[in-house]
């Protein structure tokens, strides 16, 4: 995908929202994403090429491809799936 669409209208609840730390960008690589949520950077890539997840493409050196994420996207998807991880523990 090489466009992220305009934020979405819906606010998102605040048990999600908080696990955004207050200091982040508003656009993140993927690696911060998977950091941020437990999941793997391949899990994140996948969910960016699957057209799941919003992101920027931006072309790196000979044929790479980095990615920019907003925090609140990812979150939206697997921020369900942490805050149970975390209540399980």
């Amino acid at each position: 995908m090489s466009a992220i669409a305009a934020p979405s209208l819906n606010r998102l609840p605040d048990d999600l929202a908080a696990l955004i730390p207050d200091d982040a960008p508003e656009l993140v690589g993927v690696g911060w994403i998977a950091d941020l949520l437990g999941i793997t950077p391949q899990t994140v890539t996948h969910a960016i090429r699957a057209g799941k997840l919003p992101a920027l493409s931006i072309p790196g050196a000979a044929t790479t491809i980095a990615y920019a994420v907003r925090p609140e996207d990812a979150v939206r998807i697997w921020g369900r799936r942490v805050l149970r991880r975390r209540a399980a523990a």
